[in-house]
């Protein structure tokens, strides 16, 4: 009785998700050595990046890979039903592998967030913290106390994202006018 509806493949975002999550596992192979300070990913804190290393961040989210992924970020958190394929029959040994994937894309978000406010692209840093936000509605209706927990992480980092936002100087006050 707990178990969601199913969704029609036509309105779940669970397979643009889907999409995202191997496009994601994909640039992680391809950029092992940049993924290793990638904000909000690796163990390095923000304030602690290089100047060289936040320049070769934002060299690779100009990759047409990069660009494709965020764009399905975007499209998967504007589609209202997201419902992804659980065996709930299995009860509590269950497999919910696209929680850590959500939670991935929540940090990459969050990192072209902080990407674009360090080049002063405030209104697109904005937008991206808003996407970070509404990747947890993704999960929001799955029943299981983890994906509860999951969504608090990552509205846990989209409040970070915002709170860096907040935190730097909008040095480009034109483009809100």
């Amino acid at each position: 009785e707990v178990i969601p509806p199913l969704v029609p493949d036509k309105d779940n975002a669970a397979l643009v998700y889907r999409q995202a999550f191997d496009l994601a596992d994909r640039l992680k192979e391809k950029y092992k050595t940049e993924w290793e300070y990638m904000p909000y990913e690796s163990k390095i804190k923000i304030e602690e990046l290089t100047v060289t290393q936040k320049r070769n961040i934002s060299r690779i989210m100009q990759d047409p890979e990069f660009i494709k992924l965020y764009a399905l970020i975007e499209k998967a958190v504007n589609i209202p039903a997201c419902r992804f394929h659980i065996n709930y029959e299995d009860g509590p040994a269950m497999l919910q592998p696209h929680l850590s994937k959500i939670r991935s894309l929540a940090k990459l978000a969050a990192a072209k967030t902080f990407i674009l406010s360090w080049e002063r692209d405030n209104k697109k840093a904005w937008q991206y913290a808003e996407f970070c936000f509404h990747i947890s509605d993704s999960i929001i209706n799955e029943p299981i106390l983890i994906s509860k927990f999951v969504c608090i992480a990552t509205d846990k980092i989209a409040i970070d994202s915002f709170q860096q936002l907040l935190d730097s100087p909008i040095i480009n006050a034109e483009k809100y006018k």
